[in-house]
């Protein structure tokens, strides 16, 4: 969970352990080996590599079920982007929901000026979307995003993404 959280407050993290069993316990002796260190309610990996191998070494399904609990325990009005991340990190498949809760984040981060996360955040969301048509015109928005923000190869990817998806040639 720690490691699909990328550091977490701990509140989030307690409650998605709750929630899946696990008994934090564990993060005591991970402290004890200069894992991860514990400041009050902030818990974070000594180090990026760590976090990393703790994540890449776990079950993809494991990882999923961390993202799904993750999404779920944070509070949507203050985190809508890692909770965003995280319900589309879960996804294996197509799901629009999810595909509206990123391009809702993505505009709340454009209106606090993160414009690289909101082209990250709206291109993950046509990824997600299952509807041809509006995948491609969700990859034009996230084109137009890269565009402000001057990512020409971004901007190349998501031109290219859009012409797969979309089939009505007004549109292009």
């Amino acid at each position: 969970i720690l490691a699909a959280a990328r550091g977490a407050d701990g509140q989030p993290l307690k409650r998605a352990a709750a929630q899946l069993g696990i008994d934090l316990q564990a993060l005591d002796a991970a402290e004890t080996a200069a894992l991860l260190t514990v400041d009050g309610e902030l818990v974070a990996f000594r180090h990026p590599l760590v976090r990393s191998a703790c994540y890449r070494g776990a079950d993809p399904k494991a990882r999923r079920e961390a993202h799904a609990v993750l999404a779920e325990v944070l509070d949507t009005d203050h985190d809508i982007e890692r909770h965003a991340w995280h319900l589309a990190l879960a996804s294996v498949s197509a799901n629009e929901a999810t595909a509206r809760t990123l391009m809702e984040a993505a505009h709340r981060a454009r209106e606090r000026g993160a414009n690289r996360s909101q082209v990250e955040l709206l291109a993950r969301a046509a990824e997600l979307t299952p509807d041809a048509e509006e995948r491609g015109r969700r990859h034009l928005h996230a084109c137009g995003a890269a565009s402000m923000v001057a990512d020409r190869a971004r901007v190349a990817q998501l031109i290219e993404r859009a012409r797969m998806s979309i089939t009505a040639p007004n549109l292009l």
